[in-house]
């Protein structure tokens, strides 16, 4: 079963195209949204991430979720956010009414200046997979290692 992504071009003619995956989120009650969101598919990202702008779609203000705020540093500064269970369902390019479901602890970015980024999809779930970039014939798939169901990494 494979999970199929896409390349997006830059507007830039100097910046390569970016692996991108459309993800149906569903974030527990009492916050309840499911929606589909767009993720960079960022190998350089620990966690994944829900971004300003994908918070807006989902309907969620990270200042209401329960839970401390947290600071990560990493190479673009300092980025407050909270940690949240959510499960990450990803159409399977099998089958258009099967879907492939990770449960994982992500984060909500907290940072209004993340404002106009990506959502990104991080390590927590691509290590999971066995992931294919082919920028050449702008494709990326995601197939879920055996034996992973159910697993969870926090």
């Amino acid at each position: 079963m494979a999970i199929e992504g896409r390349y997006q071009p830059s507007d830039h003619p100097d910046i390569p195209p970016a692996p991108y995956i459309r993800v149906q989120v569903a974030i527990p009650s009492p916050h309840r949204p499911t929606e589909d969101i767009e993720f960079l598919v960022d190998t350089g990202a620990d966690v994944t991430t829900i971004m300003p702008d994908a918070l807006l779609q989902l309907g969620l203000d990270v200042g209401k979720v329960q839970g401390q705020m947290k600071v990560a540093e990493g190479s673009g500064g300092i980025s407050r956010y909270k940690e949240i269970k959510a499960e990450l369902r990803f159409r399977d390019a099998t089958s258009p009414t099967y879907f492939q479901d990770f449960t994982t602890t992500i984060h909500l970015s907290a940072n209004p200046r993340n404002k106009g980024l990506p959502s990104l999809l991080g390590r927590d779930i691509l290590n999971r997979c066995r992931c294919v970039f082919d920028a050449a014939q702008e494709r990326l798939v995601l197939e879920r290692n055996q034996g992973d169901e159910g697993r969870t990494w926090r």
